[in-house]
């Protein structure tokens, strides 16, 4: 579990409106509504993409640096062979 410092309460307390306890009660409609009163713009998914946020796909794949765990458990065995031959 995370812990925002007193420091950041503080801030987001003043900016919100509320205390701390009172956010952290709240049901998600009511956390819904009040950043909907603060933005006075209804919360909604947007419909078009930033062409910023497209991923390329997850780096570890594409260099093949996975290991299946049959790979994992033979390199386990080769190491426990070695150690065994020392």
């Amino acid at each position: 579990m995370f812990r925002l410092s007193s420091k950041a309460q503080n801030i987001l307390e003043k900016n919100i409106g509320m205390e701390m306890r009172e956010i952290i009660e709240a049901d998600d409609s009511e956390r819904i509504h009040i950043v909907e009163s603060i933005s006075k713009k209804p919360l909604v998914f947007s419909t078009t993409q930033d062409p910023r946020k497209n991923g390329m796909g997850n780096p570890l794949l594409a260099r093949r640096r996975f290991k299946t765990m049959t790979e994992v458990n033979d390199s386990i065995d080769t190491i426990k062979s070695e150690h065994k031959d020392a």
